[in-house]
């Protein structure tokens, strides 16, 4: 569907399904590819911890978000008008 010779399509006629069929192939080369590798030993990086949540009130939540930036984009899905 929409596929044309080496798994390549225009914009115009790529299907949903096609984009899918890409990926999911993309993904199964490289786990075939890297599937005789070792499992990679990764130590935790992470170097602080979250030990709790200190309580905000309303006022410094409204504080927080009227000194940022009022910046938006096109592509924004709601946009803040201002």
């Amino acid at each position: 569907m929409g596929e044309k010779p080496g798994g390549r399509c225009d914009d115009s006629d790529c299907t949903a399904d096609d984009f899918a069929k890409f990926f999911s192939d993309k993904v199964d080369s490289i786990r075939s590819a890297t599937s005789a590798m070792p499992p990679k030993d990764s130590a935790d990086t992470a170097s602080h911890v979250i030990n709790g949540w200190k309580t905000v009130t309303v006022l410094e939540v409204e504080k927080l978000i009227s000194s940022s930036l009022n910046k938006t984009c096109q592509l924004d899905a709601a946009p803040i008008l201002g």
